[in-house]
């Protein structure tokens, strides 16, 4: 009789405990703050932009722009390349020098969510920024021999 009262004891006592752990989850679930594209773009803007960038509020701008204005409603565990590409496909081709500037930010901005614990991967990792915009081949200047005798003119040292 004793064995069957404390049996019943320990189940009630474990049916508590889960009820318990389940009650605390659901609280939670309910709290646990969804992030977004936008308030990632938000909080990056009000934290690392003024501390790595030379100009924070252009760099602000061009990621509310480009790609809050693209994604920012999506959450960020499905942000993926496509998504990215999404918001550089557009600009490739017009303005190539901003888009490389774009694809930076977004680097930036996406290794900041990997490193606060709020994405598992960043997704613009996976994309070389040669395949973004191909950087323009150097150019070469030949000097004309009218050039080269104003230049050898013009910074000749008068020698002893």
């Amino acid at each position: 009789m004793v064995q069957r009262e404390r049996a019943a004891q320990t189940r009630k006592r474990l049916e508590d405990e889960r009820a318990r752990a389940a009650e605390a989850q659901a609280r939670q679930e309910q709290t646990r703050v969804v992030y977004t594209v936008a308030s990632l773009v938000a909080q990056f803007s009000e934290q690392e932009l003024p501390v790595h960038h030379k100009r924070p509020d252009w760099g602000a701008q061009l990621l509310g722009k480009h790609v809050a204005g693209r994604t920012g409603a999506m959450r960020l565990d499905a942000v993926d390349r496509a998504a990215i590409w999404r918001c550089l496909d557009p600009i490739r081709t017009a303005r190539p020098q901003l888009a490389r500037h774009v694809f930076g930010l977004a680097r930036k901005l996406f290794a900041f969510a990997v490193s606060r614990g709020l994405m598992t991967h960043n997704p613009v990792a996976e994309i070389e920024r040669q395949a973004v915009v191909p950087k323009p081949p150097s150019r070469t200047v030949t000097l004309t021999d009218e050039a080269i005798r104003f230049l050898w003119n013009d910074f000749a040292i008068d020698t002893p």
